[in-house]
């Protein structure tokens, strides 16, 4: 067995993470809302890093910074909402994402129509999209955590487009 660090020192690494970032600007991503709960607390962020993981059983995966106020709320209730957001709620994500200076429940107040979903985690009523999941695996990746968890409700809207991210912009879908 070999003893080896996973990852290359920063140093080591020269100009890979910024041409990293220049190609990951390049992908388009939905934009949600992971939300979390825990012993009457709640909490939430914007995040493009969610992922299905199979159908049979349904599972899903997302990554979140482990310094993350909501971090916490998903490790202590081993659960987590995936809201997707539709392609006009550009203010719910920059909510989210800290960008207008509310902290904590004072998002959920701030930005949309909000309600308890399944095991208590926010659900955004106009999400064209709101999947719960428990978590059965989890795996730190240096700053962020990778949960998988398995699908225990999942219900999506009809109507409506999602909200896309790329190349540090909001953008909609043609159609």
């Amino acid at each position: 067995m070999i003893d080896r660090p996973i990852f290359d020192p920063p140093d080591a690494r020269g100009g890979l993470i910024g041409d990293f970032r220049s190609a990951m600007r390049r992908v388009a991503s939905s934009v949600t809302i992971i939300t979390g709960a825990h012993q009457g607390r709640r909490g939430g962020l914007t995040a493009t890093a969610v992922c299905p993981v199979c159908i049979d059983p349904p599972s899903l995966l997302v990554c979140v910074n482990r310094t993350s106020k909501t971090h916490g709320l998903i490790t202590g209730s081993r659960r987590f909402g995936v809201n997707v957001l539709e392609a006009g709620h550009r203010d719910v994500a920059e909510t989210f994402a800290g960008r207008t200076g509310h902290d904590g429940d004072d998002k959920f107040v701030a930005a949309g129509l909000w309600e308890d979903g399944e095991a208590s985690l926010p659900m955004l009523r106009e999400a064209i999209a709101f999947i719960a999941c428990r978590i059965v695996r989890e795996v730190v990746v240096e700053t962020h955590t990778v949960f998988v968890g398995l699908v225990e409700k999942s219900v999506a809207r009809s109507d409506g487009l999602p909200l896309l991210y790329a190349d540090r912009q909001f953008a909609r879908m043609a159609g």
